[in-house]
C-alpha cells in the first residue's frame, strides 16, 4: 500500500531515487523542471507543457486522480506552475503503478558506452479525462505527434547506417541521440502550433542546452544539440539558435540546416 510523503523534501527526495535524478534539496525550495521531464521519460508520456501538466499526464496514465489539490493553477493567485505535496505524493504514487523502479547504480563499465538502443515513443494516453481536464485530446494528440516525429528522426538516423540512442536511467532524459566518431549529437523533440510555439521552443532550447551541459560535466566531449519540432521553424527561432548553437529544424528538414553535417553521409575520413 502506497505510503505518502508528510512534507515536500522527503517527497522529491523519494521521486529523485526513483528516478535517478540527483539534485540538492538544501538549494532553495525551487523544484527541478528536469525532474518532471524524468517522470514524464519514464512514464513515456509528453513532457510538453509545465510541470503540473507533465505531472498530471503521468498520473492519469496510471489511473490515478489529478485534482486541484495538486497543484496551484486554479489558485485565486494563480499561482501556475507549482506542484504541491498532494501532486507530488499523487506521482509518487503513480509510478510505483507503473513499475518504475530505482536505476541501479551504473558500473564503470556501463559508463563507457553512452546511451542504450533506442525505445520508440509511445503516443496516446489510456487514462479517462476528468473534467477538470478541459482539452484532454489536445494533450493526447500533441503526445502522438510527439511520438511520430521522435520515431521518424530514429528512422532516419538508422537509414544511414546510424544506431539511434535512448538515455540510461542514470544519463539526462534527452528524446534521441547518436555518436559518430567523437561527436554526440543530444535531441529534444517538441510538438508546437500557432498557440504555443514560442513557449516550446523555449522549453526545447532550455532543456536540450541542460542535456548536454550535464553530459558534458560528466564526461568531457562534443555534444551537439538539436531541438526538431512538429512545423518549421521561424525567423526568431533561427536567431535564438544562432546564439545559442542549438540546430532547429522542422519536420520535414532531417536533411537541411545543418543536420546534415551532424550525422556522417560517407565513412569518417573519407
Amino acid at each position: 500500500m502506497f505510503e505518502s510523503s508528510k512534507t515536500k523534501r522527503d517527497a522529491l527526495r523519494r521521486l529523485g531515487e526513483l528516478l535517478g535524478f540527483k539534485f540538492d534539496l538544501a538549494r532553495g525550495s525551487t523544484i527541478p523542471t528536469a525532474l518532471f521531464t524524468a517522470a514524464t521519460q519514464r512514464a513515456h508520456v509528453s513532457d510538453d507543457g509545465q510541470m503540473p501538466d507533465r505531472a498530471e499526464r503521468v498520473v492519469r496514465l496510471a489511473g490515478l486522480e489529478w485534482d486541484r489539490k495538486c497543484d496551484s493553477r486554479h489558485t485565486p493567485s494563480g499561482g501556475g506552475a507549482t506542484v504541491t505535496l498532494t501532486g507530488l505524493n499523487r506521482l509518487l504514487e503513480a509510478l510505483e503503478r507503473l513499475g518504475v523502479t530505482a536505476p541501479n547504480a551504473p558500473s564503470a563499465e556501463l559508463q563507457e558506452e553512452f546511451g542504450s538502443p533506442y525505445r520508440p515513443a509511445t503516443g496516446g494516453v489510456g487514462a479517462e479525462p476528468v473534467e477538470l481536464v478541459r482539452n484532454w485530446d489536445a494533450l493526447d494528440d500533441s503526445t502522438r505527434i510527439h511520438s511520430d516525429l521522435q520515431n521518424a528522426l530514429a528512422t532516419y538516423v538508422s537509414s544511414l547506417g546510424i544506431d539511434p540512442k535512448s538515455p540510461k536511467p542514470y544519463e539526462p532524459m534527452f528524446d534521441l541521440a547518436w555518436v559518430y566518431g567523437e561527436t554526440t549529437v543530444v535531441v529534444e523533440v517538441k510538438s508546437a502550433n500557432d498557440d504555443n510555439h514560442r513557449q516550446q521552443v523555449r522549453l526545447g532550447i532550455g532543456q536540450v542546452l541542460e542535456y548536454v551541459s550535464v553530459l558534458n560535466d560528466a564526461s568531457v566531449g562534443d555534444y551537439r544539440p538539436v531541438l526538431v519540432l512538429s512545423e518549421a521553424p521561424d525567423p526568431v527561432d533561427y536567431l535564438l539558435a544562432a546564439n545559442t548553437g542549438v540546430v532547429v529544424i522542422g519536420s520535414d528538414q532531417f536533411n537541411e540546416l545543418g543536420l546534415e553535417d551532424l550525422v556522417p553521409l560517407a565513412p569518417l575520413g573519407q
